[in-house]
């Protein structure tokens, strides 16, 4: 099992993954490690319900940008909406 420890205490200020751990350094205990869980648990359901939002906008988003082009389509060229209005 990798311990984590709090390698401020060994002079750094990350978190350290498989490094030697000294028997006086801090580890994380079985309730840090629920409590974490839970957290994380928290995040992943708030990122969740944000792509979830993210996707709903999307869907919206790409028909108002369709509309918008159906709607001015003719004033992309006017001289040939010109023309098909007076059946030139």
């Amino acid at each position: 099992m990798v311990k984590l420890v709090d390698t401020q205490v060994l002079g750094t200020c990350a978190y350290g993954v498989g490094v030697r751990v000294p028997p006086w350094a801090p580890t994380q205990s079985e309730t840090m490690d629920k409590e974490l869980e839970k957290k994380l648990k928290k995040l992943i359901d708030k990122v969740d319900k944000l792509q979830s939002t993210i996707d709903r906008l999307d869907v919206k988003l790409s028909k108002h940008i369709g509309f918008i082009d159906e709607t001015y389509e003719g004033l992309k060229n006017p001289i040939n909406t010109a023309r098909k209005f007076f059946g030139r």
